[in-house]
C-alpha cells in the first residue's frame, strides 16, 4: 500500500517517488514515497537502522535505486553521481586525518573548485565553527578533539559547502548519554537557525521524536507512517509504530462494536475497529491510572524514580505485567507489594486482534 505524503511537506527540496532499492537482504527499500519540505527536519526512524541508511545513500547518490525517481530542489538527480549533488553527509563516526587543523578539516571535501568558492567556503566554515563553539580551537589538531567535538566538526564540514540537503546518519549514536542530549539540542538549534533541509536516519525513537518536525517510521524498507512527533506517538497508524516510538503495554481485551473491554472497563477504539472478538489493547504507560486499594487485584512489583514521574511495574492476574508512569509527588505510597487497581485513561485505544502479531 502506498503511503500518502503529508501535505505539510510543501515546496519539497527532497522528493522520492516509488523508490525501490535492494542493496542487501536487510537494507532494501520497497516503493518508497517521501517528500521533505524546505527547511524541514524529517527523521527516518528505523529500529534496525539499515533501511534508513539506504534512504540517505540514495539521496546522496551513493546507491542507485533499482526503480523510482530522486528529485532534489526540483531537479531529477536519479542518474547523477554523488559529486554532482548539493548534499552534505554526516557519518555515524567522524574521522579526520592526523595532522590537520580544525580549520583545515572544516572545509568541504572536493566540492569547492574556484578560488572565489574556496574563499566563501573558508569564511562559511569559520562562521559555522563559531556557531558550534570550535572557532577558538581552529588551530588545534583535529584528531585530538573529543568524540562530540569531532561530530561537530563533521557537521561544519558538511554545511560549509552550503548544501541544499543535509543528511545525518546516526550522528549521535556513539556519544554518551549526557553528550548525546546536549549535542541533540545543539544540532536542532543550528538546523533551525540555518533553515537547512535535513534528513536524519536514526534507530533511537526519543531522538527522532525530540529533533524532528516529522517522523517517518520504516519497517522492512516500507513506510508505516509519516507524521509529526505528536501524531506518531498519540495516534500510531499500526501496532508496529506504537511499539517502535515508545513503551507500549499489551493487555488482553474483548473487542465489541466500536469499543473494547479490558481491565474491567470499556473504551472507544482508536481508528478503524477490527472485527469483534478476542483482542489486544495497546496502552501507553502514562495512560494508566494507578491507585492503592487493599482489594485491588494488581501488585506493585517495582517503583523506579525518574524525577517528576516514577515508573511502576505492576503484576496483574493471569501473569500479565504492565508499566505505568505516575507523578512521583503523589505516588510515594505505591511501594513494591502494594495492592492497587489499574484503570485506563478516558481516551481511545489502539487494538489488534489477539491472533495477530503485535509487532
Amino acid at each position: 500500500m502506498r503511503v500518502v505524503v503529508d501535505p505539510r511537506a510543501h515546496d519539497p527540496v527532497v522528493r522520492l517517488a516509488g523508490v525501490t532499492c535492494r542493496p542487501g537482504p536487510t537494507d532494501a527499500l520497497e516503493d518508497l514515497d517521501l517528500a521533505v519540505g524546505r527547511g524541514e527536519l524529517v527523521a527516518l526512524l528505523d529500529p534496525t537502522g539499515s533501511s534508513a541508511r539506504t534512504v540517505l545513500r540514495v539521496i546522496a547518490g551513493l546507491v542507485r535505486p533499482d526503480a523510482g525517481q530522486v528529485v532534489l530542489s526540483g531537479r531529477d538527480v536519479t542518474e547523477l553521481p554523488a559529486r554532482e549533488r548539493a548534499v552534505g553527509l554526516v557519518p555515524p563516526v567522524a574521522t579526520v586525518r592526523p595532522g590537520r587543523t580544525v580549520a583545515g578539516a572544516a572545509l568541504p571535501n572536493g566540492t569547492v573548485r574556484r578560488r572565489a568558492d574556496r574563499v566563501e567556503a573558508r569564511q562559511r566554515a569559520g562562521e559555522l565553527l563559531e556557531l558550534v563553539g570550535l572557532f577558538g580551537r581552529a588551530g588545534a589538531r583535529a584528531h585530538r578533539l573529543g568524540a562530540a567535538d569531532r561530530q561537530r566538526l563533521a557537521l561544519v564540514r558538511a554545511l560549509a559547502g552550503d548544501p541544499d540537503v543535509l543528511l545525518l546518519d546516526e550522528p549521535l549514536s556513539r556519544l554518551d548519554g549526557r553528550e548525546q542530549l546536549r549535542s541533540r539540542e545543539e544540532l536542532r538549534r543550528l538546523q533551525v537557525r540555518l533553515g537547512v533541509t535535513t534528513v536524519l536516519a536514526t534507530s533511537d525513537a526519543p531522538e527522532a521524536l525530540a529533533a524532528a518536525d516529522r517522523v517517518a517510521v520504516l519497517r522492512a524498507g516500507r513506510l508505516e507512517q509519516v507524521g509529526t512527533p505528536d501524531e506518531v506517538y498519540t495516534r500510531p497508524a499500526t501496532s508496529f509504530v506504537a511499539g517502535c516510538v515508545a513503551t507500549m503495554n499489551r493487555l488482553p481485551a474483548v473487542l465489541g462494536d466500536g469499543d473494547v473491554e479490558f481491565l474491567g472497563v470499556r473504551r472507544e477504539v482508536l481508528g478503524a475497529a477490527p472485527r469483534p472478538g478476542p483482542a489486544t489493547a495497546l496502552v501507553r504507560p502514562e495512560a494508566l491510572e494507578v491507585a492503592a486499594d487493599p482489594r485491588g487485584d494488581g501488585r506493585v512489583l517495582t517503583r523506579t524514580f525518574s524525577g517528576v514521574t516514577s515508573r511502576l511495574a505492576i503484576g496483574l492476574p493471569g501473569g500479565v505485567e504492565v508499566r505505568a508512569d505516575v507523578p512521583s509527588a503523589t505516588s510515594q505510597d505505591l511501594l513494591p507489594g502494594t495492592a492497587v487497581t489499574v484503570t485506563p485513561a478516558e481516551q481511545p485505544v489502539l487494538v489488534v486482534l489477539r491472533e495477530e502479531p503485535a509487532d
